[in-house]
């Protein structure tokens, strides 16, 4: 065997023992994040049309991102939220990509004489 031919399987050789060893082959990550009012699941289902308070409400929840009042009387108090999800990958660490995506959802809660009337998310 040639010296040039030796040199070249000695070096494929280290080359591949070391990206079979390294443990970096495949890599990835996820974060996600949540910035604002958000209201979870087990709160909307405290929330009671009908029955449930302003004042409870606002005692939970706290003040809301926004209040506008309607022309027939009604209260509308929005809680607004960002949910940002990103990620990142590599192969062989020679591939690399980032994606990330962000989301603005709210709660709505309409009230009448202080008391819930409907409340739903987008």
């Amino acid at each position: 065997m040639n010296r040039t031919v030796r040199r070249f399987t000695l070096t494929l050789g280290m080359l591949a023992a070391g990206l079979c060893t390294s443990g970096c082959l495949i890599t990835g990550s996820n974060h996600q994040t949540v910035a604002g009012s958000y209201v979870g699941v087990e709160t909307m289902e405290q929330i009671r049309p009908g029955q449930t308070t302003a004042e409870w409400v606002e005692a939970t929840l706290g003040m809301p991102t926004s209040r506008q009042t309607l022309t027939d009387g009604a209260e509308i108090w929005r809680y607004s939220y960002t949910r940002t999800k990103s990620g990142h990958g590599a192969v062989l660490l020679l591939f690399s990509h980032r994606d990330s995506n962000t989301q603005t959802h709210s709660t709505i809660i309409e009230f009448r004489d202080g008391v819930v009337q409907r409340a739903w998310q987008d």
